[in-house]
């Protein structure tokens, strides 16, 4: 169970890896697309139950590791300048709420 919630963890990465190799124009990206989406057609066919499919992912996680590591890539610059901007904005905002003109500081 936890190799599956490692796995579902690194999908939303591997998503924005799979449109950074589009947007990028990498060699190979729209052919390792083309495949993954053969693969994921196939399998929504061929399978016949849920189970079956589980333990036949290991081919398409292969080829998901590709995108994975460049949405890794790219997601983790991404987090950096958000935690930046919330350190940075976070004493600003305290202090401004509380020196409003014209308030009184007692209720």
């Amino acid at each position: 169970m936890p190799e599956a919630l490692a796995w579902y963890a690194l999908l939303g990465p591997g998503v924005v890896g799979l449109l950074a190799l589009l947007r990028e124009g990498r060699p190979g990206a729209r052919t390792l697309v083309l495949i993954m989406g053969l693969i994921a057609a196939l399998y929504a066919v061929v399978e016949g139950n849920v189970g079956t499919f589980y333990r036949h992912r290991a081919q398409f996680q292969l080829l998901m590791l590709i995108p994975i590591g460049i949405g890794l890539g790219e997601v983790r610059p991404m987090l950096s300048r958000f935690r930046q901007r919330l350190a940075l904005g976070a004493p600003a905002r305290v202090l401004k709420s509380r020196s409003r003109p014209g308030r009184s500081q007692a209720r």
